[in-house]
């Protein structure tokens, strides 16, 4: 499959080559499209990041420059809440001694991009022990978490492989979490041993609480 230019631009834009040169010149609707391209790709706050003078990459446009900075702006802002609340949930469930598996966006910000800007994300992954969700399931709701429905953990583990998002009522926009006990649906062709991925989990620390 052949790349749009815009696609291409981006790609070089996130090369991790320093000092690259534009293949060709960037015209302004050029880099108006790539910015386009950026933000559904949720890359926006790393090409950001990729394109900062500070970091001597390519001159892009100051006008460029300012509105990806609102992404980045932006995405350090609720990444910022959302390790908020994922350090009080972590707190809460160490207290159980709740074996906690961070996954998907907290895992990649805190361990990859180490950056709390560069990576869009809108809820909180946790993988936990089947035996756990009820303890789990009953932090979120101390703190003022809730389903969208009333709903039986034991029901849920035989039709899906994470409950439904625990949402904080009446606001919208706050951080909130998907509790899962096993990585694929259970009519998935792809399924993953998950006792084994437990037995070769090692402990570790996020935000200095414990998880595994």
């Amino acid at each position: 499959m052949l790349q749009s230019p815009t696609a291409h631009l981006l790609m070089e834009c996130l090369s991790l080559e320093e000092h690259i040169p534009i293949p060709e010149p960037v015209q302004p609707h050029d880099w108006q499209a790539l910015v386009s391209l950026a933000r559904r790709q949720g890359l926006a706050p790393l090409l950001y990041w990729r394109l900062h003078p500070d970091r001597l990459r390519w001159s892009a446009p100051e006008s460029i420059l300012q509105a990806l900075q609102q992404d980045y702006n932006q995405t350090f802002s609720q990444n910022l809440k959302i390790f908020q609340a994922l350090e009080q949930v972590l707190a809460r469930l160490g207290q159980g001694r709740t074996l906690t598996m961070p996954l998907k966006g907290v895992f990649l910000t805190e361990r990859v991009y180490q950056n709390l800007g560069l990576r869009p994300m809108s809820d909180i992954d946790l993988l936990l022990p089947r035996e756990q969700l009820s303890h789990a399931i009953q932090v979120l709701q101390e703190l003022g978490y809730q389903p969208p429905y009333s709903l039986d953990p034991e029901q849920e583990c035989r039709v899906r492989h994470a409950l439904p998002t625990f949402s904080l009522p009446g606001r919208p926009g706050a951080p909130a979490f998907d509790l899962h006990w096993t990585l694929a649906p259970p009519n998935s062709p792809f399924q993953i041993p998950i006792q084994a991925l437990w037995q070769r989990a090692r402990p570790g620390l996020m935000m200095d609480q414990p998880v595994v």
